[in-house]
């Protein structure tokens, strides 16, 4: 009988220290689970962040170039400042101006601003987890 009861006691302390591990393991494979997610959504995040600035940097230094080059303030002073001859020569003014727009510069550098908008909304909802993770990997 006595040797029943070690027997039982035995394999309940076995029974109970496999049942902690099966938690362990379960618990390890989540934290996993979020790493990689953290982990994937941090390299997007960073992606995101370098294109954004060097989208930004090369449409700017274009957008200024055009403007400086282009006659660009040109326009914009004679509609502020000899608008007089500017309402006579309101169609003529015009297609000048949207001729010389430098467009594809414009639209490159709000394309930029937003993607950087979107990586630092990102960056910042998810700070505490990205955090961890470069805690976690140094």
């Amino acid at each position: 009988m006595e040797d029943e009861l070690k027997h039982f006691l035995r394999n309940k302390r076995l029974a109970e220290s496999s049942a902690n591990l099966l938690h362990k393991i379960i618990l390890k494979i989540k934290e996993e689970k979020e790493l990689n997610s953290v982990k994937k959504s941090f390299f997007i995040f960073i992606s995101l962040f370098v294109s954004s600035a060097s989208i930004l940097f090369l449409s700017i230094n274009s957008l200024i170039n055009k403007i400086k080059n282009f006659g660009f303030i040109y326009f914009l002073k004679t509609l502020f400042l000899d608008y007089k001859n500017l309402v006579s020569f309101l169609g003529d003014y015009l297609f000048a101006f949207l001729e010389n727009f430098p467009l594809v510069e414009f639209i490159l550098t709000l394309l930029g601003i937003i993607i950087l908008f979107f990586a630092l909304e990102m960056f910042f909802s998810k700070r505490k987890s990205f955090f961890k993770f470069l805690k976690h990997s140094i």
